[in-house]
């Protein structure tokens, strides 16, 4: 293997058809880019010559995207980039460099990352968990929660990979407070192993009824832990013949009430949102109101 550094035309590039990065965020582009013109490119792209005088892009796609955005507002001084260039890799190698590049460089999602493990495993450049995680040097665990997620339904990859949009709340003009989220992997994970549950017992209803659950954990900010209770109660209890609304979950998830007794659980309610406290609360009045003055038990005597 050799290396040597040129000046390299954006028009003769090829994307390695290794790279597991299915899209870039336009504004994380837009600052490199600036970074890139105002301080020049830090570091060259690492590129393998292909026959007919163009190279393939063995890392820095990000780079490349920059110089090209660049080149399009404010000409053709971006229209080369710097290039450091190998020979002798092969698909191996390229899959390994284009994985670790991108985890190194720049977080690809976890779906991104599942895919390019799984499509290794497909090419015949990896058969088991361990050699993956040889491969592209990262736990054996993370390779296996990895594989899981890509494996699992479309509805859970989406609100990893894209994210979901969740209502917070309300604002005092009655306008809704909406937010992009994304599902973190341990959490995903949980509601694979709900969505196999939820096949078994109403498989046409199973992906709407995970979508739902996913989008109450995101707007609550649950943890992985929260996840977890959720999913452990939603297996062991019986399937409802009737829908289950939003505050009937609060109910059964953050408290409990009986004519005698309010209990609220403080490990959950310590991950709740503001608005699940304040129902809570709202809960708890109106249960006090209901006991009325007559109901409630006087004061215990000092004296005998």
């Amino acid at each position: 293997m050799s290396l040597t550094t040129v000046e390299v035309d954006l028009a003769v590039l090829n994307h390695n058809p290794w790279q597991p990065r299915r899209r870039m965020d336009p504004d994380e582009l837009a600052t490199l880019a600036s970074s890139i013109r105002e301080q020049g490119l830090l570091q060259p792209i690492v590129v393998q010559p292909l026959p007919g005088g163009r190279y393939v892009i063995v890392a820095g796609h990000r780079r490349v995207a920059a110089f090209e955005k660049l080149r399009e507002t404010h000409g053709t001084k971006w229209a080369r980039i710097p290039a450091v260039v190998r020979t002798g890799l092969d698909d191996t190698m390229l899959a390994s460099l284009a994985y670790t590049e991108n985890v190194a460089r720049s977080a690809l999602t976890p779906v991104e990352e599942g895919r390019a493990l799984q499509a290794m495993v497909d090419k015949g450049l990896a058969q088991t968990n361990e050699e993956l995680a040889t491969l592209v040097q990262q736990p054996v665990a993370r390779i296996k929660r990895l594989r899981r997620l890509v494996a699992g339904p479309r509805v859970i990859r989406d609100a990893v990979d894209a994210g979901c949009m969740v209502t917070l709340g309300t604002d005092p003009d009655g306008t809704e407070r909406k937010e992009l989220r994304k599902l973190e992997l341990n959490s995903a994970l949980c509601f694979v192993r709900l969505h196999e549950q939820y096949k078994l017992t109403s498989p046409k209803k199973a992906d709407d009824r995970i979508d739902r659950a996913i989008r109450k954990a995101l707007a609550g900010n649950w943890s992985v832990r929260r996840c977890e209770t959720f999913v452990e109660s939603a297996i062991a209890a019986p399937e409802s013949s009737e829908p289950i609304t939003d505050s009937h979950r609060l109910q059964a998830d953050l408290f409990t009430e009986t004519k005698r007794r309010f209990v609220v659980d403080l490990w959950l309610a310590a991950s709740a949102s503001d608005e699940q406290l304040a129902e809570v609360r709202a809960a708890f009045e109106r249960a006090l109101a209901a006991a009325g003055p007559g109901q409630r038990r006087p004061p215990a005597s000092s004296t005998p």
